[in-house]
């Protein structure tokens, strides 16, 4: 949401700078994403006034053109159509900031010097395009560029979350600011002479949908150009002007937060019906698209074809054009999750669909008409005004809470005086209906859709308080608030942290490439019926996408090492395919690119290893003793282990497919693991003394297929229940000309040790010459 601190001061009397503004805002729960000074660079712009204009000897098109400015007489070589002598123009010294980052210099243009630019609005960051320079009217020279544009203004970019949909306006921001300074609001000017009596008939053939339809005619309009300040203000707010009537529905919205339509009423048959769409019902929208409508589209229609997309987007051939002179207003209010469904499911974001698919205040619908009405008015005073049609279905229900002050006060942590307690609600636009010495009745505004319950108004009081007003201290409790992590996620978590890995959080829902992709579990996935949006569309069955996509934006934002992981949920479909939703909590991680040099490390890349490493010490800290299966490839991985314990998969373990990579956009090898903790237990930890006796350790080398792994031959040693043998480590993999194709010879180094006495060299050789029998029995040759 873009708004202009000037259009704000326009209700409320802001007696505190911009900066102050931007804090207020922080304050208040509003993030300020974007704070701009207008007149950034622009100090050196003049007003000027064309006195001569010259052919370029060396250019059919280009003009010379000598301006004169309080300063001085300045030449400007200028290729603009409507250059004009005696015209005023706004032009540019060396060193002026325009629009992209530009500095204007002085140039040598084919052999002539230029010692400025004459400006366009488009150049001034006003306009998305223009077909010439900028004339203005009625100005001197005396006169400040700046100041006659409105550059001399901040423009803040804020974030609005969806619980606030009444803060998507300039009177919604106002009122928040006039409540909080403690400040009256002045409403915008609205309501005109009806002079017509006609009206345009209504019917609502979904009442659920849209419980409320306001229309009215106006006649005789005239179509143009809206004023500058309409123009400049929509451009700065993000919405591009197109003619005075469209603009002024545009201008509205931004203004009271409501949003209307405006039909040519010359095009339209006998009445407004508000229905679902036929089948196979099509619509050619504004934006030049064709949209194919669902049967459970809401629409706007005539007796003879839909007219509009309720709440998101009107058809072209109704629209309002240069040959209109007669229109019909709409405001109405169309039921949010209508909007959002319809949104999502054709894809088509709009500023109108963006506010009602997060719920508008239904007793707005009159006053934007009544504004709108009041604007076209004022541009086109010839126009005549309908009185309006309005078809409600809408019953109030007032929204009344009961606010304990002793729960204020213990909610929050700290003491607020009663008084004090009344005087936020009310500057808050509640209305206090009952008060004693224990609570408030209080009575919430339509607009504030987001207060449902008395902890919802402690919020609003703590808001507006601060939170320097609770003073820090240190207390004590049995009780513990909210739900508290299991053990075991947080030694996991611990154990990850340990080894260099940081902890993501992702959100639980996904794309349908996600599901496809990134699918280990090989279960259907469960779609959401109305979704935030077409990414969020179904939720997770893996937390290895919102891995990797994590890790794709670090390599995108320079980092150039990825070790990461995340604890959290999945969700799967029953074994019978029901609609049953399965929860797993499971553990994923992944790491890829490089290894920094530093003074103890060379610079190398991540491999398998890597995360095997990271993985096999996890397992050796939880105790758990796992089998690995053969190696296999997907679509997905070039190369991936199973992993089980008890004969039961809990994981997978291994390398991202390059193709995968591909689409993703990452260059650099990636290697992941994914596994079910769900039954997991924390190891029972047995303490035992100091090894009070000597290990023997041997080399061992084996000649083995090149496809054995290290798991298999680890798993052989295992199976011969060797007394002694205390731990095996790979140390060498060496491949020779001395050995057959398809062989290799594999070191490990194997730790054998006793506890209750000294382990003697006979002991150890009757455990090896075991193994060496073992191991030539299944085919293996043991060098020595």
């Amino acid at each position: 949401m873009k708004i202009l601190y000037n259009w704000l001061a326009e209700y409320i009397d802001i007696d505190i700078t911009p900066q102050e503004l931007a804090e207020v805002f922080t304050k208040l729960g509003i993030e300020v994403e974007d704070f701009t000074f207008l007149g950034e660079g622009k100090d050196t712009i003049k007003t000027g006034v064309i006195t001569d204009i010259k052919d370029h000897p060396n250019s059919s098109h280009l003009k010379i053109v000598s301006v004169k400015t309080l300063e001085r007489d300045v030449q400007v070589i200028s290729g603009a159509p409507n250059i004009k002598k005696g015209s005023f123009v706004f032009v540019a010294f060396p060193g002026t900031l325009i629009k992209g980052d530009t500095i204007i210099k002085e140039r040598n243009i084919r052999g002539i010097v230029s010692e400025g630019n004459l400006l366009s609005l488009y150049e001034l960051g006003l306009e998305e395009h223009s077909d010439g320079i900028f004339v203005p009217v009625g100005v001197s020279l005396e006169d400040s560029p700046i100041e006659y544009l409105g550059l001399s203004d901040y423009l803040y970019d804020l974030y609005i979350t969806p619980n606030r949909p009444d803060l998507l306006s300039v009177m919604g921001i106002a009122i928040e600011i006039a409540a909080y300074l403690n400040k009256k609001i002045e409403l915008p000017r609205y309501g005109v002479r009806e002079g017509l009596s006609e009206m345009f008939p209504t019917e609502i053939k979904n009442t659920e949908a849209c419980p409320r339809y306001t229309s009215r005619i106006i006649r005789n309009v005239k179509i143009g150009e809206s004023p500058f300040y309409m123009k400049r203000k929509l451009y700065l707010c993000g919405m591009r002007p197109i003619n005075n009537i469209v603009d002024i529905t545009n201008y509205t919205m931004l203004e009271v937060g409501h949003p209307l339509h405006a039909f040519d009423l010359n095009k339209l048959e006998d009445s407004i019906v508000v229905r679902t769409a036929y089948p196979d019902e099509i619509i050619n929208a504004l934006d030049g698209e064709e949209y194919a409508l669902l049967p459970d589209t809401l629409v706007i229609a005539d007796r003879k074809r839909a007219l509009a997309i309720a709440g998101i987007i009107g058809g072209a051939e109704y629209s309002i054009g240069e040959n209109t002179e007669n229109i019909l207003l709409e405001s109405a209010y169309f039921a949010p999750q209508v909007v959002a469904r319809t949104m999502y499911s054709l894809g088509l974001r709009t500023e109108s669909a963006m506010r009602f698919s997060k719920g508008m205040d239904y007793k707005m619908t009159l006053f934007a008409s009544q504004r709108a009405a009041y604007l076209v008015n004022k541009i086109s005073p010839d126009a005549e005004v309908s009185r309006i049609n309005d078809t409600n279905y809408i019953k109030d229900k007032e929204n009344r809470i009961f606010v304990s002050y002793e729960k204020v006060n213990r909610v929050i942590g700290a003491q607020v005086d009663i008084g004090e307690i009344e005087d936020i609600v009310k500057r808050l636009g509640f209305t206090v209906m009952e008060k004693d010495d224990e609570k408030l009745d209080i009575s919430v505004p339509t607009r504030r859709q987001d207060i449902k319950m008395q902890e919802d108004v402690i919020e609003e009081i703590l808001r507006f308080k601060g939170f320097d007003f609770i003073q820090p201290s240190v207390k004590t409790s049995f009780g513990v608030v909210g739900k508290r992590e299991d053990k075991v996620s947080g030694y996991i978590r611990d154990i990850m942290l340990s080894q260099g890995y940081y902890e993501a959080r992702n959100v639980e829902f996904i794309d349908a490439k996600g599901i496809s992709m990134w699918n280990t579990q090989k279960t259907a996935a469960f779609e959401i019926e109305n979704p935030l949006s077409p990414e969020y569309r179904f939720v997770r069955n893996s937390l290895l996408p919102g891995l990797l996509r994590a890790a794709r934006n670090n390599f995108r934002y320079g980092i150039k090492g990825i070790k990461m992981f995340e604890l959290g949920k999945i969700y799967l479909a029953g074994q019978d395919k029901s609609e049953e939703v399965v929860e797993e909590s499971h553990l994923a991680a992944v790491s890829g690119g490089f290894i920094q040099k530093s003074w103890y490390n060379e610079e190398r890349k991540l491999d398998f290893y890597d995360i095997s490493g990271a993985f096999q010490l996890l397992m050796e800290k939880l105790g758990i003793e796992v089998i690995h299966s053969e190696p296999y490839s997907t679509d997905s991985f070039s190369y991936a282990i199973d992993i089980e314990v008890d004969s039961r998969k809990i994981g997978t373990i291994g390398q991202v497919s390059s193709s995968l990579l591909r689409e993703l956009g990452v260059k650099q090898d990636m290697f992941f693991f994914e596994m079910d903790i769900k039954n997991i237990k924390l190891p029972v930890i047995k303490y035992r003394e100091i090894p009070r006796f000597p290990a023997i350790r041997r080399d061992i080398s084996i000649v083995v297929e090149e496809n054995a792994t290290y798991a298999q031959i680890v798993s052989l040693f295992k199976k011969q229940s060797l007394k002694y043998m205390q731990s095996v480590q790979l140390i060498d993999i060496y491949k020779g000309k001395q050995f057959k194709p398809g062989k290799v010879s594999m070191t490990f180094n194997i730790t054998f040790y006793r506890k209750d006495g000294t382990l003697r060299k006979e002991e150890v050789d009757r455990e090896v010459e075991r193994m060496f029998k073992t191991l030539k029995d299944i085919g293996y040759e043991p060098r020595i």
